[in-house]
C-alpha cells in the first residue's frame, strides 16, 4: 500500500503493481519452458532410443497439470494437441527405427527407471490433490460451523449440536451475554465491542469443560450446551468464569458475564431469558492509564 509520507493509502503503490506483473510473466514463463523442455525431451528420448524405452510416459503429466492450472476451454484444447503430438509420436514410431538403439538390457533398464519417475509423479500428484481437497473440506467446514469474530460456534451448528443429544433431559443450557454491550459500542466504537466479545469468547472457551459445547448465540449472546448435566454444570463451570480482560488502546475493560441456566425438558431446547439484572449484575470496570 502507498503512504507516500502521510497517511496509508488503500490504492496499491504503481511499484508493486509492476513488480506484482514482473514476476507473473516470469512465472508464465517458467511454467511454458518447463512444459516445452518435456515435450521436447519425451520427444528426442522416444526417437533416439525406441517407444520402449518409456519416454512418452512424461507426457501423461501434462494432462492432470492441464485441467488443475487452466481454465476448462484452455485446457480441453491443449489436451487436444497433446494427444495429437502423442498418438502421431506413437505412429511414428512403427515405422521409424530408433536413431541410436542401445542394449536390450540397457533399454529395460531405461523403460524401468522412466516407469518408476512417472509413476512417483503420478503418486505425488495424487497425495497433493487428496491433502488439497481435505484441507478445502475442513477449511469449509470451520467456516459453516464456527462464528467469524470469536472463533466459537455459530447458532446453526450449535442447534445442530443439541439436536443430536441423545438424552437432552440430562442437558443443562448456559445462556449468557453482555449487559450494557450497546453503550461500549456506543462510547468506545465497534472496534471496542469486538475486542470485548473476543476476550469473553476466550474465557468463555477456557471455561468449558472438554465435553461442553460453546458457541455466539447472536449478537452479544452465548450458550453452553453441557451433556450429561442437571443443573449441577453451573457449579462446575461457574467457579471458572473469571473477569476477562480486553485491552485497546489505553482502556482495559474488566467484564464479568452473567449464567442464566435453562434446563432441558426432554426433547424440546427452551430457552428462557431472565429480564432482569438484579439477580447476577454484570460489573463493567473501566480503567484509564494514568
Amino acid at each position: 500500500l502507498c503512504s507516500g509520507g502521510g497517511s496509508p493509502s488503500l490504492v496499491p503503490c504503481e511499484s508493486e503493481c509492476e513488480c506484482f506483473h514482473v514476476r507473473q510473466r516470469r512465472n508464465r514463463l517458467a511454467v511454458m519452458l518447463i512444459r516445452i523442455e518435456v515435450l521436447v525431451h519425451a520427444g528426442l528420448g522416444t526417437l533416439m532410443v525406441g517407444w520402449e524405452s518409456g519416454f512418452h510416459y512424461y507426457l501423461l503429466m501434462f494432462i492432470p497439470a492441464l485441467f488443475v492450472s487452466m481454465r476448462a476451454r484452455s485446457a480441453w484444447i491443449l489436451a487436444i494437441c497433446l494427444w495429437a503430438y502423442y498418438v502421431g509420436l506413437d505412429v511414428l514410431m512403427w515405422y521409424l527405427p530408433p536413431l541410436q538403439p542401445i542394449s536390450s538390457n540397457a533399454l529395460l533398464a531405461v523403460h524401468v527407471f522412466n516407469l518408476t519417475v512417472v509413476f512417483c509423479m503420478f503418486s505425488y500428484l495424487a497425495l497433493f490433490y487428496v491433502v488439497t481437497v481435505t484441507r478445502a473440506h475442513k477449511k469449509l467446514a470451520r467456516m459453516a460451523t464456527t462464528d467469524p469474530l470469536t472463533g466459537l460456534f455459530n447458532r446453526r451448528h450449535l442447534i445442530s449440536l443439541a439436536e443430536k443429544v441423545q438424552q437432552p433431559a440430562e442437558m443443562t443450557l448456559m445462556l449468557m451475554d453482555i449487559d450494557h454491550f450497546k453503550a461500549i459500542n456506543d462510547a468506545y466504537g465497534h472496534d471496542m465491542g469486538d475486542q470485548v466479545l473476543k476476550a469473553v469468547s476466550r474465557v468463555l472457551k477456557d471455561s468449558m469443560r472438554e465435553q461442553d459445547f460453546i458457541g455466539r448465540w447472536g449478537g452479544e449472546e452465548f450458550l453452553a450446551l453441557l451433556p450429561h448435566t442437571v443443573r449441577v454444570g453451573f457449579e462446575i463451570v461457574e467457579p471458572r468464569l473469571r473477569p476477562v480482560s480486553a485491552v485497546a488502546d489505553n482502556r482495559e475493560f474488566r467484564e464479568v458475564a452473567r449464567v442464566d441456566i435453562v434446563e432441558a425438558n426432554d426433547v424440546t431446547l427452551t430457552l428462557l431469558y431472565d429480564k432482569g439484572r438484579d439477580l447476577a449484575e454484570r460489573i463493567l470496570i473501566e480503567q484509564f492509564e494514568s
